[in-house]
């Protein structure tokens, strides 16, 4: 029971490793689409922005959930 709890945890933390490295790569490009919006004067409203803004979100959602497992892992 302990190695298979330990695989899991293995395999959590390569996936929150992963989920992070992406979700930095796209909250890059949101940090560039809203900053070139910006000095263009142009509202933070366009709908590529939007869209890069709620793939940030999900990824987001992603990794707190696999943290959360992660704590029930080492909680067993």
């Amino acid at each position: 029971m302990k190695v298979n709890s330990e695989e899991k945890k293995r395999g959590a933390l390569n996936e929150l490793d992963k989920k992070m490295r992406e979700f930095a790569r796209e909250r890059e490009t949101l940090n560039q689409m809203s900053s070139e919006r910006i000095a263009l004067g142009k509202p933070l409203t366009d709908v590529a922005l939007l869209k890069q803004n709620k793939t940030c979100g999900e990824i987001g959602a992603s990794i707190t959930r696999l943290q959360e497992f992660l704590d029930e892992i080492e909680g067993d």
